[in-house]
């Protein structure tokens, strides 16, 4: 599939272009992949978002994407693209933005899923979802 395999060479080359400062290269290139995707390659785009060698700014944009694509049906993943990002010493803010964002836009349901999430005995990123709920009236 080409656009797949379109979504692969911007991704290396969003991180890299990112390693080496190319601000204008890389927004360009992250405005093109959000064009084309669609709901079918939100599996490749959260596996792309998991990839270890991605730097924190490949990390969010791909974020970014899963987050419009995906929504609150992708929150867990998306958590843990957010506590990746803060432990490279990032600050997320546009990560941060687009959560707020799902949250006041689908309250209840994220509400729900915030409350599932941190009932998990095992789930790591309960930071984050006292900071998510606070969002949510």
């Amino acid at each position: 599939n080409a656009i797949i395999q379109s979504i692969a060479a911007v991704r290396q080359f969003i991180r890299n272009a990112s390693n080496e400062g190319e601000v204008e290269a890389v927004l360009e290139a992250y405005e093109r992949v959000k064009a084309a995707v669609c709901i079918d390659d939100l599996p490749l785009l959260m596996e792309a978002m998991k990839l270890p060698e991605n730097n924190f700014w490949s990390r969010e944009l791909i974020a970014l994407l899963v987050a419009e694509i995906g929504g609150l049906d992708c929150l867990e993943d998306l958590l843990e693209a957010l506590a990746a990002g803060f432990a490279d010493g990032h600050d997320n803010n546009g990560l941060q933005s687009e959560l707020t964002e799902l949250a006041e836009r689908e309250p209840e349901k994220c509400r729900r899923k915030l409350l599932e999430l941190k009932a998990r005995p095992n789930f790591k990123n309960q930071e984050a979802v006292e900071w998510l709920l606070t969002f949510i009236p």
